[in-house]
């Protein structure tokens, strides 16, 4: 007897959907080559789908939050606030709902997220190819690899739901988040310093008197002038850490770490959250990226509360950042970090263009609450994270998300006075550019276009001079001192500038707590205005890839691409923020 797969043939002989004049949606048109199609998926396997649904009111919800940010009050919106900007109409909704289960999908697997501008719903891969008009294959990601995943090129939106839905995750998504740590140098053995760092052990620095070869906590304090305010002792969550691609935290470590360069701090316990697939298991052993970041955040904020949350895994389908913001949109409001600091980061180009607007207007949602989104601007220059060489002449790769504008980007210098870091002396260049999804923000503008006429010609039609140029700022990533594994090392990138501007910001919150107001949240608008709240980066440059490349972009006085406004001045924005 010959058996049919019954899920299948339903999909078979639906009727077909509605796709006139409905222009396609496309995966990026670089797929990076971790990416290996391997054959066809099972039909009738099920596929989780995400729809992210026009908001009510975004351009509106811009609107609101340039004036919480110009008022000074920090009274970002509540939750009901927030959705009653994004959520569509009951109508918009339950017309895609009806439309979903005519064509065949279960009601019982649609649920609607808390703010109510996204359905995700359980359907047959078979089902999807007739319902988006596309064509699935397995991938491999990585050879070494045995996650396989179906990803489609391309779909379209029906058109009667086309004026509701904007876009449809994860059937197009290829993107690949990588940690963005270039270099770390470590003690042979024992847990003893490395020679660098002895030179640093015990002294704290002055901004003049701290040891480019090897950077403490006292330095950091110092230099960016934190080192004389308290904080207050809080419960409430200042700075959440994000740890990606099985990043492990060690608390042994963290407290060698803090017993040796932030003695009071020494008894500070970290909370991990693991969410997502995320899973800390200490036999695995400490990871470099997350106890760079934790050590240096809670180093630099004591005794403010600061925790980590592992988010994800390998089998993580989607644009992980997107999928982050919404972890911590659908927190409670008492629950969300006042600065989360992102040591991650993709290239633009491997997300599509829908897919890059998706994961923003999550972070725009994410920071209208009061979130503080920072961000490492990458490790490769102009060259992208992937750092590969590209012929001379050929277009700047700009890093992901810092394109998005409601995200703090940030960049990294080396020595003090700060210039920006070499490939000569730190082995990295900092990441830096302009945006080909995400147009220039207003606070830019004035920044921006100073800039572009200082640089003239420079590299013409290699970076989208309309696109948002990032970072905004930058800070100290070259050679700090961390504890991994029972071992101190040297460790350096943007990702080492990360936490420590998030830490800042951290503490400019807690200031503001102090004077009876809320958090900076949306923090593009003020800082642009005040750009004597920073240290003028005017030394350096991110460049390209290789020894002696010079393709890019310089620094200079005022406003530049490579380290944006420049260096954080605690006691400036503190200022500037009414604390």
């Amino acid at each position: 007897m010959r058996f049919i797969n019954i899920a299948v043939l339903a999909v078979a002989l639906a009727p077909s959907a509605s796709f006139a004049l409905i222009d396609p949606f496309h995966a990026p048109a670089m797929i990076s080559d971790l990416w290996q199609a391997i054959g066809l998926p099972d039909l009738a396997a099920p596929f989780k789908t995400t729809l992210q649904l026009s908001e009510a009111n975004l351009a509106g919800l811009t609107t609101r939050m340039e004036q919480i940010a110009a008022e000074g009050s920090g009274k970002w919106l509540s939750d009901d606030e927030l959705k009653a900007y994004i959520s569509p109409s009951a109508d918009a909704v339950t017309t895609v709902k009806s439309y979903l289960t005519s064509r065949g999908i279960d009601a019982r697997t649609i649920t609607q997220s808390k703010f109510g501008d996204q359905l995700t719903f359980v359907s047959s891969i078979g089902n999807l190819q007739s319902l988006f008009n596309t064509k699935f294959q397995n991938y491999q990601l990585d050879a070494n690899s045995a996650v396989v995943v179906p990803r489609a090129k391309n779909y379209t939106i029906p058109s009667p739901l086309a004026n509701l839905v904007k876009s449809v995750y994860p059937i197009s998504s290829f993107g690949v988040p990588k940690e963005l740590v270039p270099i770390s140098t470590f003690g042979a053995s024992g847990g003893e310093e490395t020679a660098q760092a002895r030179a640093v052990l015990s002294e704290r620095a002055t901004y003049t008197q701290c040891n480019n070869s090897a950077i403490s906590p006292a330095c950091l304090r110092d230099a960016y002038e934190t080192s004389s305010y308290t904080p207050a002792s809080s419960t409430d969550r200042a700075i959440t850490i994000l740890a990606l691609i099985g990043q492990q935290f060690g608390q042994t470590d963290l407290t060698k770490f803090l017993t040796k360069y932030r003695p009071e701090a020494s008894g500070v316990r970290v909370k991990v959250t693991d969410t997502a697939g995320g899973i800390t298991f200490p036999l695995f052993g400490s990871g470099v990226e997350v106890m760079l970041d934790i050590e240096t955040s809670v180093s630099q904020t004591y005794p403010l509360t600061n925790d980590i949350v592992n988010y994800g895994s390998q089998l993580t389908k989607g644009d992980i950042f997107n999928l982050v913001a919404q972890y911590f949109l659908n927190l409670d409001a008492s629950k969300r970090p006042g600065v989360i600091s992102i040591s991650y980061g993709a290239n633009e180009a491997d997300f599509s263009a829908a897919e890059a607007q998706t994961m923003c207007s999550s972070m725009q949602k994410l920071t209208a609450v009061g979130t503080t989104v920072v961000v490492a601007s990458g490790d490769k220059g102009v060259a992208g994270n992937g750092g590969a060489c590209s012929a001379a002449g050929s277009p700047f790769v700009p890093t992901y998300p810092s394109g998005c504008p409601y995200i703090l980007s940030v960049g990294a210098t080396e020595q003090f006075p700060e210039q920006m870091v070499s490939l000569a002396q730190s082995k990295f260049t900092s990441g830096a550019g302009f945006s080909n999804v995400f147009p220039r923000p207003s606070y830019q503008d004035s920044g921006v276009s100073s800039y572009l006429s200082k640089i003239g010609t420079t590299n013409a039609g290699q970076f989208n001079s309309a696109g948002r140029s990032f970072p905004d700022v930058a800070a100290a990533g070259s050679n700090y001192i961390v504890a991994v594994n029972g071992k101190y090392g040297l460790v350096g990138g943007t990702s080492a500038a990360c936490p420590t501007v998030a830490s800042i910001f951290a503490m400019v919150n807690d200031a503001r707590k102090k004077v009876g107001k809320g958090r900076v949240g949306y923090v593009h608008p003020v800082i642009y205005q005040n750009p004597s709240a920073f240290y003028d980066v005017t030394q350096g440059a991110s460049v390209q890839c290789g020894p002696t490349s010079t393709s890019g972009f310089s620094a200079t006085s005022g406003f530049d691409t490579p380290s944006g406004l420049g260096a954080p001045r605690f006691s400036k924005l503190r200022s500037i923020f009414g604390a």
